[in-house]
């Protein structure tokens, strides 16, 4: 029957059904052992991901910050490389009439200096000068200059208060000009007409109390740098403010002392080019001083100044026949503009009147006016 056909020939063996399982369970554990290799690939893989992130986590050598320099104790000594040396020079070519210092046209090697400056222990340092020629020296042999220990900020009180004390041999610090005549720092060749300055030995303290900044000197007076023969000091005191930020006030005070005329032969202080000495000369004169005073004004802006001083002095000699005193007074004025980088234009104008004659030379003939009779009672 057609039906009893098709049932038999759809029916499988039971050999073939036992291949077909056989085969079945060799599939499942190749994908088994499969799935355990890829899971363990994976888990491989996982763990050098982990060590990839790990080492890129880690700072490169260049982005490593530098670890700080050890700071190490200054010796007390320091080394001799920080010895600072430096100089200026100013060649000059002057020109004046007969009655003038330079009547025959000449060239002229007007200032020539050498400084050496070192930090010594600290806040103490050292500073020398060497003068190879001076406008003021008479020949060319070598003159010691400025030669100290500075020390610096001995006494402190915060910011304001402050005391530093200076020993050796020094500028006196009278007035302000002294502290820009040199040919570098000087806006025109010539100086004041008083030109007050002075080198002298001594010990000096300076500093600030608040806004006020103050100076105080005491030198040996004479002119003779190895020896002091009189007891009596030098003195020198400046005050200086700064009321704005533009204007700069100082008054200044100096007495020689009692100096012996003989043996000092003059103070070591200038004025109108030349020492500050007896009014009679040495052999009528046993002892001699001065006196000197000074008031400054400075007004500053970005690119020039104006500079105004007014002064007074007083000589007076110990002579057994009375004393004798001289009076006098002299102010000057001093603009600069600067016009470019490299261009500027100044201007200095100054005098001096002493109504009993002094001996005043200037940029005269020294020995005309210096020993003028009668003295020169005027100088412009």
């Amino acid at each position: 029957m057609p039906g009893m056909a098709s049932s038999a020939s759809s029916e499988v063996p039971a050999s073939s059904l036992g291949e077909l399982a056989a085969q079945n369970r060799l599939l499942q554990e190749q994908i088994q052992k499969q799935q355990q290799q890829i899971d363990t690939l994976r888990q491989r893989l996982d763990e050098l991901q982990n060590k990839g992130a790990e080492k890129n986590s880690e700072p490169r050598p260049e982005s490593v910050p530098p670890a700080e320099p050890i700071r190490q104790e200054q010796p007390v000594l320091r080394a001799a490389r920080e010895i600072r040396l430096s100089g200026e020079v100013g060649l000059a070519f002057f020109n004046s009439k007969r009655d003038g210092a330079y009547p025959n046209s000449e060239f002229v090697v007007d200032e020539a200096r050498l400084y050496v400056e070192a930090p010594v222990w600290k806040t103490v340092y050292f500073f020398a000068e060497l003068q190879l020629a001076t406008r003021e020296s008479e020949d060319n042999s070598l003159y010691l200059g400025e030669l100290y220990a500075d020390m610096e900020n001995v006494l402190t009180a915060g910011h304001d208060i402050g005391l530093s004390l200076r020993v050796g041999r020094f500028n006196i610090p009278f007035g302000e000009e002294y502290q820009a005549r040199n040919v570098m720092a000087n806006p025109l060749i010539t100086h004041s007409i008083s030109d007050l300055w002075g080198i002298d030995e001594g010990v000096q303290i300076y500093g600030s109390l608040g806004r006020v900044q103050y100076n105080l000197a005491v030198q040996n007076g004479g002119s003779d740098t190895r020896h002091d023969y009189n007891s009596d000091k030098s003195v020198t005191a400046r005050l200086s403010i700064d009321p704005m930020k533009s204007l700069h006030l100082s008054a200044s005070a100096h007495r020689t002392g009692t100096l012996d005329a003989k043996k000092d032969f003059s103070s070591e202080i200038w004025f109108g080019s030349e020492y500050l000495g007896p009014i009679g000369g040495t052999t009528s004169t046993p002892t001699f001083q001065a006196n000197l005073f000074e008031l400054d004004a400075q007004w500053h802006w970005t690119d020039g100044h104006i500079q105004a001083t007014a002064g007074a002095m007083e000589v007076r000699d110990d002579r057994p026949t009375g004393d004798v005193t001289r009076r006098g007074k002299f102010y000057n004025i001093e603009a600069v503009q600067q016009i470019s980088s490299k261009l500027y234009a100044a201007i200095r104008w100054g005098e001096i009147r002493i109504p009993d004659g002094y001996p005043l030379v200037g940029l005269g003939n020294y020995g005309k006016f210096y020993y003028a009779s009668p003295p020169t009672e005027k100088l412009s």
